[in-house]
């Protein structure tokens, strides 16, 4: 046996490990240092449906144990916000959604320098929601047909897309474009039903109007905000390419 041969490799072996522990403490007590006891939370308001969209970020409510510790809001519009420095822990947050209901969500301050929060302005309440989808409703064969019309200062626009129900599978369709839908786009569908049961905001020159039409059910809705896009984002969303 080469005891020579296996004590240099037990050499070798030790000061590989030597070199690895003084790093791997290093890095850890670098960690300690970045992580510190306050973070910088900066928010940062997004379309779940769409990342490039731009949107408009409402005043901000930061909660701690039930105690408002912080309103703020940008002092134009914009979609971001610099909510300031906090102990590292956990907060919870309050906004405005593009359906003008407060909704909230959890976050930590986890010690870095700086935590962005994402907050999502489509992010809905379907408490108040009672109507069953009508996705969910179709039989074998069944289709229903979302119908949307959009008239501004100088645009007036028609488009139409239809959800059928084939062998337990859902297909939409808008004019020679058709597609099998993954369960993420059938969620899609669900989301924008609901959705056009809370929209009807105003203050803007455009105005959408829908109408779902299932056999002989007619469902309408009207959208004077600009801030919805339910049928561009829900075509994106299913067909990729938009309106």
């Amino acid at each position: 046996m080469d005891y020579k041969h296996i004590l240099k490799n037990s050499f070798l072996a030790l000061a590989v490990i030597m070199m690895i522990v003084p790093s791997a403490c290093k890095t850890e007590n670098s960690q300690k240092i970045r992580e510190g006891k306050e973070s910088g939370l900066f928010i940062n308001a997004r379309d779940s449906r769409d990342s490039s969209d731009i949107v408009s970020l409402s005043s901000v409510t930061l909660f701690k144990n039930g105690d408002t510790l912080k309103t703020d809001a940008p002092k134009y519009p914009s979609y971001y916000l610099w909510l300031g420095k906090f102990e590292k822990g956990t907060y919870k947050i309050s906004y405005r959604n593009i359906f003008d209901q407060t909704v909230s969500q959890i976050v930590k301050a986890t010690g870095a320098s700086i935590d962005t929060v994402l907050l999502y302005v489509d992010k809905a309440d379907y408490t108040d929601v009672v109507c069953r989808a009508k996705i969910d409703r179709l039989k074998e064969g069944e289709y229903f047909t979302i119908r949307y019309a959009s008239m501004g200062c100088s645009h007036f626009y028609r488009d139409s897309l239809t959800i059928t129900n084939r062998n337990g599978e859902f297909i939409a369709r808008n004019k020679s474009n058709l597609v099998y839908l993954s369960d993420k786009q059938v969620e899609a569908v669900r989301q924008f039903e609901y959705q056009t049961t809370l929209i009807g905001g105003g203050g803007c020159t455009t105005m959408d109007t829908y109408q779902i039409l299932y056999k002989n059910e007619i469902s309408k809705a009207t959208d004077r905000s600009c801030d919805w896009r339910g049928f561009v984002n829900l075509k994106r969303q299913l067909f990729r390419d938009g309106v």
